[in-house]
């Protein structure tokens, strides 16, 4: 069986291009997600408004801090596990 991976490959490209546009606009995202939020608009409401899940929106709240200190408890928890 022959197959000709011309559409496929037309395809997987179009597909690329716009995994790259998500990817630009995700810095533009995050910061009006972490603006949304600091107004006091709910993260189930940004949830819905940027298509992401509530979880995505909690870690993008998090300050610098909060993200280390969430990864260290990873660490521990993994040391123990």
């Amino acid at each position: 069986m022959t197959y000709d991976l011309k559409q496929l490959r037309d395809l997987g490209k179009r597909r690329k291009k716009l995994l790259d546009q998500i990817e630009a606009l995700r810095p533009e995202i995050e910061a009006e997600v972490v603006l949304a939020n600091a107004a006091g608009v709910e993260q189930k409401e940004i949830a819905g408004a940027a298509h992401y899940t509530r979880e995505t929106i909690r870690q993008m709240c998090l300050t610098p801090e909060q993200r280390e200190a969430e990864r260290e408890a990873r660490r521990s928890r993994t040391r123990k596990g």
